[in-house]
């Protein structure tokens, strides 16, 4: 069972529990070498230029304004991903949402799944990306067969495009906290919104 598998596993949790999406509000010129961007549904991300891209729906069959998930990674010795979702949310609806809930929801979805022995949460942070109320939750998954990625997965909600915004990453070639948040850090500060 790929990690890949497994992340998809949680994101159908993702949909039937929590209905929320990844990514935030910032304005910043971005073009790193050795990256490309992803530009629609009104924000942008930088990947790496050896990730393989993925588009698909989250509410529907395919991803639109109102909702969707873009992924891109490598599986080879190593696996990486940067996943990125998104979900339009009406204000007057996000006073029942708790970030802290959706994170915990998500993580649950992941452990649940087929291939997957355990998955481990780490220390919950609270920050701000452009000035909204971010959490994002430090974990690690454990396969059947063995393998052990590190990761983290934060959710905010951006109230000029009354949407959650959900990124999270999985990766086998780290595991030490600095590494982890500097992975982190290099897919949330490139990431430039509406």
């Amino acid at each position: 069972m790929t990690v890949r598998k497994i992340i998809m596993t949680g994101i159908v949790v993702l949909v039937s529990i929590s209905l929320i999406a990844l990514i935030g509000c910032a304005k910043q010129e971005t073009t790193r070498e050795g990256y490309n961007t992803y530009s629609r549904y009104g924000f942008s991300l930088e990947y790496p230029q050896s990730f393989l891209l993925f588009e698909e729906g989250l509410l529907e069959s395919a991803a639109n304004e109102t909702s969707g998930l873009v992924y891109a990674g490598v599986e080879n010795a190593e696996v990486k991903y940067i996943f990125v979702g998104w979900l339009k949310f009406s204000e007057q609806l996000v006073e029942f949402m708790d970030l802290e809930t959706v994170i915990e929801d998500d993580l649950q979805g992941i452990e649940e799944g087929e291939y997957v022995v355990s998955v481990e949460r780490g220390e919950l942070v609270e920050t701000t990306k452009a000035g909204h109320r971010m959490l994002y939750r430090y974990y690690n998954v454990t396969t059947t067969e063995g393998d052990r990625a590190s990761g983290i997965f934060g959710v905010w909600y951006c109230d000029k495009v009354q949407k959650f915004y959900t990124l999270y990453t999985l990766n086998t070639a780290i595991s030490s906290k600095q590494d982890v948040l500097a992975d982190y850090q290099s897919y949330l500060d490139y990431f430039v919104g509406h």
